[in-house]
């Protein structure tokens, strides 16, 4: 069933609003994975066409965010933990090799930013707010990123990032994650600052990817709690 909380209206319906709008509610942990996507209950409620709708769902299938069945229908996407870990070794490889290339054309008010943002991150006030906080945490790498020059590759960054994004729910349970996140982030500053190319790839794989091990490792633990709290 259709989580009650959303709530589309769509004055012009067309697959890519349709995409956008199912792509937040799954990245926001509204569709939970494994929930089966009910063409006519959808349509319904989001008061649009099945054909725009299928063709919405069948982008989302491209992006991995949906898992498309023969004769039984389509589902949100399920990860296992080494789903988990090899997205999130992709994603610290693109993210690495953007930040190698944004940090020479990165301006000064832009480092200020990100350490504005930092401060933020940092206080207790945010971190009560947990999804709030990993939005921000988002923002910090969205800054940083801003000088790279490559839409191909800030793209990919995002297809990995859009399918991993739900699990904010399972990180946000981690105890000591706020901690890790804010440390590693002084060391990326600290590698901005130094405008080190190969030291900021460094800093930023190491600091992605060892969160998804975290992920991983507690995902089978956290997840069905998540799911009954949903």
């Amino acid at each position: 069933m259709i989580n009650e909380s959303l709530e589309f209206q769509l004055s012009e319906p067309s697959k890519d609003r349709i995409v956008n709008l199912l792509r937040e509610a799954i990245c926001s942990g509204y569709l939970s994975p494994g929930m089966r996507l009910i063409e006519a209950e959808l349509a319904e409620k989001m008061k649009v066409g099945r054909t725009p709708l299928r063709e919405a769902i069948r982008q989302l299938a491209l992006e991995g965010l949906v898992e498309i069945i023969p004769n039984k229908g389509a589902t949100i996407a399920s990860y296992s933990r080494d789903d988990i870990k090899d997205i999130y070794r992709i994603w610290s490889a693109l993210e690495g090799l953007a930040a190698s290339m944004a940090v020479e054309d990165l301006s000064q008010s832009e480092i200020d930013e990100i350490t504005a943002i930092q401060i933020k991150l940092e206080t207790g006030k945010l971190q009560a707010e947990k999804r709030e906080w990993f939005l921000t945490d988002r923002e910090f790498h969205t800054t940083l990123l801003r000088g790279c020059q490559r839409p191909r590759l800030l793209k990919l960054i995002e297809l990995q990032i859009n399918q991993i994004s739900r699990y904010w729910l399972i990180l946000g349970l981690i105890p000591g994650i706020a901690d890790k996140v804010i440390s590693e982030h002084r060391k990326i500053i600290d590698a901005l600052d130094s405008r080190n190319s190969d030291l900021i790839r460094h800093v930023i794989e190491e600091h992605i990817f060892s969160t998804g091990l975290l992920l991983g490792d507690h995902l089978e633990f956290f997840w069905p709690m998540v799911l009954q709290n949903s």
